[in-house]
């Protein structure tokens, strides 16, 4: 249960694949420290949730770090995916606010605006 209180954020996929990202260019390294960091100081100011939509996502990524990926989140609050989240999706993509992707960050922008969490 969550303090109605704090914000609540929503983790999208690129939280748990730069928390353990297996790239070792600089850029990725900064991301990865950046987000553990980000991770360890802030998760428990917040009420952190997710959905099975970014489960699905690191699901299909096959790496050996798919399963630290998806045990990072897998305990968060899940989000529901409803139709009507669905159309928003569809709309964003409509109406050129986001790419045309409905599985990426349409859907997750739709779900964090619908369920009224950050993002």
């Amino acid at each position: 249960m969550h303090n109605e209180t704090q914000h609540r954020v929503y983790i999208e996929t690129s939280i748990p694949s730069f928390y353990y990202t297996l790239r070792r260019d600089i850029e990725s390294r900064a991301m990865q420290s950046w987000t553990r960091r980000w991770w360890e100081q802030y998760k428990d100011q917040f009420t952190l949730v997710s959905s099975l939509a970014v489960i699905e996502e690191l699901s299909d990524g096959g790496s050996e770090k798919t399963q630290d990926r998806i045990d990072l989140v897998e305990n968060l609050e899940m989000l529901s995916i409803s139709p009507r989240i669905r159309r928003i999706t569809q709309i964003y993509i409509d109406r050129l606010i986001m790419p045309q992707d409905p599985f990426g960050d349409a859907l997750h922008l739709a779900i964090a605006s619908f369920h009224n969490v950050e993002l």
